[in-house]
Parts: C-alpha cells; structure tokens; sequence
C-alpha cells in the first residue's frame, strides 16, 4: 500500500502536465498573447485638463519606434540636467512621458 501512493501521485502528475502542454500548444485564449505592436496610448482622449501637456507629450512620444522611445528619452535626460537647462521643467515633463511610453510597450 505504502508503495502505491508515490505511484498513484506520479501518474496524476503526468496526466496534469500533459494536459497543460496540449493546452499550451493548440487551445488559442483570446487576449493571451501580446501582439507585436501595443495599441496606441490615446492618452489625451482620457487626460484631465491639469494633465493636458503630459498627456499630448505621451501621444507624441507613443507613436516613434521603440529605438526613436529610448533616444528621445536619453535626450530628455541631458536636457533635463543640463546646467543651464533652459525649460528643464519641460523636459522633466517629455521624459516622464517617455518613462510612461517605454514602460506601456510590450516587447
């Protein structure tokens, strides 16, 4: 009897794991896969008018490349700390919006 309990949890083990990977490799879950190219942000559509600015940075930022994202946000941060920085709240501004970009596109 001992012997046949580590057998009996074996095979339902088995069984479980061979049913996720059927599942895994034919059952399509609708949602489940994250396509190539993210949907676009449309963050001035929901912005308050306090955010008006941030949010059309983010529109703007969201439609360049992922490669065009990170430059544009290394160029914020040189802005931004830039000893005269001339508008450093603006680019405090474009690079909290290419923070957000980044971080909503699935690569």
């Amino acid at each position: 009897m001992a012997s046949a309990l580590p057998n009996a949890a074996k095979a339902n083990t088995q069984a479980i794991v061979t049913m996720i990977q059927c599942r895994a490799g034919s059952d399509a879950i609708q949602g489940a896969a994250i396509s190539n190219t993210p949907p676009p942000i449309h963050a001035k559509a929901r912005a308050t008018e306090r955010n008006q600015r941030l949010a059309e940075l983010i529109d703007e930022i969201d439609k360049l490349s992922n490669k065009d994202v990170i430059e544009r946000r290394r160029s914020e941060v040189y802005a931004a700390q830039a000893k005269s920085a001339i508008g450093r709240a603006d680019h405090e501004l474009a690079l909290e919006a290419a923070e957000y970009v980044k971080t909503s596109q699935h690569e």
